[in-house]
């Protein structure tokens, strides 16, 4: 590794550079390339590296920082939590309530165990209803901790939501929904694809804006 950035060589046709999740800088290039062609190609990034950098460290620190407070995104809003003496925790319709006296790690396990449990019944109740209507039938439908998609749909038709998705609106789940489900007739994201999504969400461009914001603001929290 160079001091300043590690080198990875792949089968790829150009260079790249990644920020990895520790805010380290990693050239990714074809295999072969010279030393001097990835320092020339680093020198002529200098000012993207630093923005990038930069950027990387403080959505660490955000994370780092990250605790549950006064209030927690539900379905596309935003709902007190209240700390309440005695075990118990959830979510009643108007509040999270969480024990008396916790906070930091304690308290984030709590509400994804509470966001867990309203995902598995909301989306996939939902997911059931909409694949009846449409005729789509998945293999099955679960609920997962990915992080970085929202849904997908594997080769043998089973769909998947994760958990965080509960927190977007209910046009942004359905869409989601809609999306994957549409992958059972085309696994691909072909002209045919965004069709079928179209003629049974009209609106899916704004609900994947809804879902671009929302991405970006969890992001800077440590829901892990």
């Amino acid at each position: 590794m160079n001091d300043r950035y590690r080198i990875k060589y792949q089968k790829r046709k150009t260079i790249a550079i990644y920020i990895t999740d520790n805010a380290e800088i990693e050239v990714r290039c074809p295999i072969g390339t010279t030393d001097n062609s990835i320092k020339a190609f680093v020198d002529r990034s200098g000012e993207w590296i630093s923005n990038a950098l930069e950027r990387k460290k403080m959505l660490i620190n955000d994370r780092q920082s990250f605790e549950i407070t006064d209030s927690a995104r539900l379905l596309g809003k935003i709902y007190p939590v209240k700390y309440i003496s005695g075990q118990k925790f959830g979510f009643n319709g108007e509040y999270f309530y969480l024990p008396e006296g916790i906070s930091g790690n304690d308290a984030r396990e709590r509400i994804i165990k509470v966001y867990k449990a309203i995902a598995k019944s909301y989306i996939i109740k939902k997911a059931k209803t909409i694949a009846d209507a449409s005729g789509y039938k998945p293999s099955g439908i679960h609920i997962t901790s990915a992080k970085t998609r929202w849904g997908s749909c594997s080769g043998r038709n089973s769909i998947n939501f994760s958990w965080r998705l509960i927190m977007a609106s209910p046009a942004a789940i359905t869409y989601v929904i809609v999306h994957e489900l549409s992958h059972i007739a085309e696994h691909n994201h072909s002209r045919r694809f965004w069709e079928l999504v179209e003629c049974s969400f009209p609106e899916y461009k704004s609900a994947e804006k809804e879902l671009k914001t929302l991405a970006a603001l969890i992001a800077h929290e440590n829901w892990d």
